[in-house]
């Protein structure tokens, strides 16, 4: 990767396409999220969150830019009935059941063509991702699986860049339970594993 590259990307540290500055600081994963964001993803970061009860691995949500807004056929008609039948003005109001309850039910009425497109052509840049992802993960053979860099994907096309199955298997079924030092130590090697991988793609890319 030439230095105007690393720069431009280095650059778009504080920005990332978010409305507010991140409170990111690990310049690995500060890295990663730029340099997925120069190649057309739209990027949301988390250095990881961990105290007595809880531990969230560091983590990146990407999507690919110029998402349609409306996803589903007739999405707004199809809305407002269900808002006005849940008693509620947006869709912000309704709690997760409802939420599902009502994803499901538009999903049986179809995805509208332009957001069909943008899935389309988010699965390709995705592929690409989980390819160059899964050949940083080969010279990480080291490292236990859970150790390693793996992808969420959810429902509407977004995608989520993490360590393991969830972020709870990181540290066992009883991560509530684990002693608050083993959680901070976790965190520091999930968050030197971007430092790697920022080494990797300047390295490759």
């Amino acid at each position: 990767m030439n230095n105007l590259k690393i720069k431009q990307i280095e650059s778009l540290g504080g920005k990332l396409g978010l409305k507010e500055k991140p409170i990111v600081v690990n310049k690995g994963i500060l890295f990663v999220a730029g340099f997925l964001s120069f190649n057309g993803f739209k990027t949301h970061i988390s250095d990881g969150i961990v105290n007595k009860d809880v531990f969230l691995s560091p983590c990146i949500v990407l999507e690919i830019k110029k998402k349609p807004k409306l996803r589903f056929k007739n999405q707004v008609g199809f809305f407002e009935k269900y808002l006005a039948q849940a008693e509620k003005k947006n869709v912000k109001q309704l709690n997760n059941k409802q939420y599902c309850e009502l994803i499901n039910l538009a999903r049986k009425e179809g995805e509208s063509n332009e957001y069909a497109e943008w899935r389309k052509e988010s699965l390709s840049k995705i592929t690409w991702v989980k390819k160059l992802l899964s050949e940083y993960n080969k010279t990480r053979k080291n490292l236990d699986k859970k150790e390693r860099f793996s992808f969420l994907e959810f429902e509407d096309g977004t995608i989520r860049l993490n360590f393991g199955n969830t972020t709870n298997e990181n540290l066992g079924k009883n991560t509530g339970t684990a002693p608050l030092s083993d959680k901070k130590k976790k965190l520091r090697q999930f968050l030197s594993e971007f430092v790697e991988l920022k080494k990797y793609l300047i390295e490759h890319e």
